[in-house]
């Protein structure tokens, strides 16, 4: 199978984060093995609530897969500066607080994640092998 690449852009609501799900599970469905595809719609739903709830900006999902991996990339802009640890710091959050485990989550069911970001402009991309 060659690398194919399809994106869609979600406007903010908590509604769309269901449909960004759905978008990812669509997009890999019968080309990925079926906990990747649940790996990266976990990752895509994390990210993409963490956008709206502190960036309050529109996404663009990005899904690329490969012959022995996939992707999903998460677009948005209005991030401040330092608004988000470095990977390697992502963690997740103690059982008594009541927010905190989105990106521990990402973290730990990604096998590679990249963190870019230039200006106000953030793009997280979770890598999927098999």
């Amino acid at each position: 199978m060659g690398h194919a690449e399809t994106s869609k852009q979600f406007g903010v609501s908590m509604a769309n984060v269901r449909h960004a799900r759905r978008f990812v599970h669509s997009s890999v469905d019968g080309a990925v093995p079926e906990r990747v595809s649940a790996d990266l719609v976990l990752a895509t739903s994390e990210l993409v609530t963490n956008a709206f709830e502190h960036a309050g900006a529109p996404v663009e999902v990005i899904v690329r897969a490969g012959a022995d991996f996939a992707t999903v990339t998460i677009r948005c802009a209005g991030v401040e500066r330092d608004g988000i640890a470095a990977v390697a710091r992502w963690r997740t959050a103690p059982p008594d607080h009541i927010t905190g485990r989105g990106l521990g989550i990402v973290y730990h069911v990604a096998d590679h994640v990249e963190f870019a970001q230039t200006g106000d402009e953030v793009e997280i991309t979770v890598r999927r092998n098999w």
